[in-house]
């Protein structure tokens, strides 16, 4: 796909629509998957049911290579490949999934955060993230599972995973100029960030699950690995 936005609408209350793409090889070029809710132009206070809204889950496998390469209109910042935030809800953001033999994310980011700048008290978390192949490699890459309610929410950030197919070891993960979070602004504390490889390499790379509120903080770069960690 080259220069193609896929979105989803939800209504409240009720679930976003899921995305499922599935293919021998396949291969985003500047393009985006969304399935954001936003609910921020409701009262919650006054009107809650309008907050119970969850966004649809993204799932992205392949026989053999995943690939995503840029951003849709050139911009990463506006546009992740994929987004499935919550924003000013009281549900959990979106999951994502990728697999394939081979997956490559280059000059993107992808956003499962939630956030909120009511100040309304929610459970909410932000969403699970797993990349899974025998080979993952990021270049210039984001990938962001932060909780961003702020001190009145109790949920917590994110768990971001990346490792082998099957639950096995991946062959070899490396981060080049890539950032990793799964941080938290609330009170539920930050997700954890694990690696199940046989080799992992962190060049010029910020992995992180801080908590900036009365919580705990995660694990981050919590990897099992059987050969060797290199990091630059």
């Amino acid at each position: 796909m080259i220069d193609t936005f896929i979105g989803t609408l939800a209504s409240a209350p009720g679930n976003g629509g899921d995305v499922t793409i599935a293919g021998k090889d396949v291969t985003f070029t500047r393009s985006a998957v969304f399935t954001d809710v936003d609910a921020g132009s409701f009262d919650l206070a006054t009107e809650p049911n309008m907050g119970l809204v969850h966004p649809g889950s993204v799932t992205v496998t392949a026989k053999n290579t995943v690939t995503f390469s840029g951003s849709y209109a050139d911009d990463p910042g506006l546009f992740p490949v994929i987004s499935t935030r919550s924003v000013d809800t009281l549900l959990d953001a979106g999951s994502v999934t990728i697999a394939g033999k081979i997956v490559n994310l280059s000059n993107g980011s992808i956003n499962v955060s939630n956030s909120s700048g009511k100040g309304i008290p929610s459970t909410s978390n932000a969403g699970n993230i797993a990349i899974r192949g025998d080979d993952i490699n990021l270049s210039q890459f984001t990938i962001t599972s932060d909780n961003a309610y702020g001190f009145s929410g109790t949920g917590k950030g994110g768990n971001i995973l990346l490792g082998g197919i099957d639950n096995h070891l991946a062959n070899n993960i490396q981060l080049m100029d890539s950032r990793i979070s799964a941080s938290s602004v609330s009170s539920g504390g930050s997700g954890n960030v694990e690696f199940q490889t046989q080799e992992l390499t962190l060049n010029n790379a910020i992995v992180q699950a801080d908590a900036f509120a009365p919580g705990p903080a995660g694990s981050p770069n919590r990897a099992r690995t059987s050969t060797r960690t290199a990091c630059s």
